[in-house]
């Protein structure tokens, strides 16, 4: 059986309320982070494609500009 080279890619806002650190903005693909956005920074974090573990925190899904701009960003 071949393997796909199909790549899903979601970009996940942490909302987490209990929790003692920022809430970043995550980019997985195939549910491994490859980046990461600070919060209150603007600047796209590359990674090594790496374990993302979403126990106990809470997410939402980047739509519109901001999901534009972070894709633009995954481009270049």
């Amino acid at each position: 059986m071949m393997k796909s080279n199909t790549k899903k890619i979601e970009v996940l806002k942490e909302t987490t309320s209990d929790w003692t650190y920022p809430n970043h903005t995550y980019v997985l693909e195939n549910g491994r982070l490859v980046a990461y956005k600070r919060k209150g920074f603007n600047e796209l974090m590359r990674l090594s494609p790496s374990t993302f573990i979403k126990k106990r925190r809470t997410f939402v899904n980047v739509k519109g500009e901001e999901l534009k701009e972070i894709m633009q960003a995954l481009c270049t």
